[in-house]
């Protein structure tokens, strides 16, 4: 019974990181450069924006909110996270 509990867990663990995305400023850049590389307009100004506020909030160490809004400027532009 244990063993499945801690291996539900660990799964579980793995499985919420690998959709977050990272908030470095390596990934703040290439995210960056991949949104002003986008042909649709509209998309794009939303990725931007998502971008915009989690530059912000990583400048304030807001990590949770950085990869949050991360995650959005990445479903804006149809990438998996």
């Amino acid at each position: 019974m244990f063993k499945r509990v801690a291996i539900a867990a660990i799964a579980t663990m793995f499985a919420s990181s690998a959709f977050a995305a990272e908030c470095t400023k390596v990934e703040m850049d290439k995210m960056e450069m991949q949104v002003k590389a986008m042909t649709d307009k509209p998309k794009q100004d939303e990725a931007m924006k998502h971008m915009d506020l989690a530059k912000d909030t990583m400048t304030k160490n807001d990590l949770k909110s950085c990869s949050m809004h991360m995650d959005a400027a990445a479903k804006s532009m149809n990438m998996k996270m």
